[in-house]
């Protein structure tokens, strides 16, 4: 059962992760420097994550009190369950902000993007 725990988690744990990343680079767009953007998104998105951890690991908690053979099964899938969501928000609170900053282009000016260039010899 723990591993169908597991499979259940497995939308939930992606989408910390896309969640922050979104906000990230959201802000990006909006043209903040990315250490700025990271801090921005990240604070904007921590208490709608929070409840919502805290509100799927709610759900599990009846699981805790069942009996006999019905907790054997149960039980593993609950903790599997509880762990993973507990564990997808800390590592989307710090680690993918970490490997955000590393993996994005950097740049250096909070500039906005600039038109395009037209092509030499046009006339227009």
């Amino acid at each position: 059962m723990t591993l169908g725990g597991l499979a259940l988690a497995v939308g939930i744990l992606v989408d910390d992760a896309t969640v922050e990343i979104e906000n990230v680079n959201r802000n990006m767009a909006q043209g903040k420097e990315i250490l700025q953007a990271i801090m921005d998104g990240a604070s904007q998105i921590a208490t709608p994550a929070l409840v919502s951890t805290i509100s799927i690991s709610i759900v599990f908690v009846p699981l805790f009190f069942l009996s006999g053979p019905a907790a054997s099964l149960f039980r593993p899938l609950a903790m599997a369950v509880v762990f993973a969501v507990l564990a997808s928000y800390l590592l989307s609170r710090t680690v993918v902000r970490r490997w955000h900053a590393i993996c994005s282009p950097v740049r250096r000016t909070a500039s906005p993007p600039t038109a395009p260039r037209r092509p030499v010899g046009s006339s227009a």
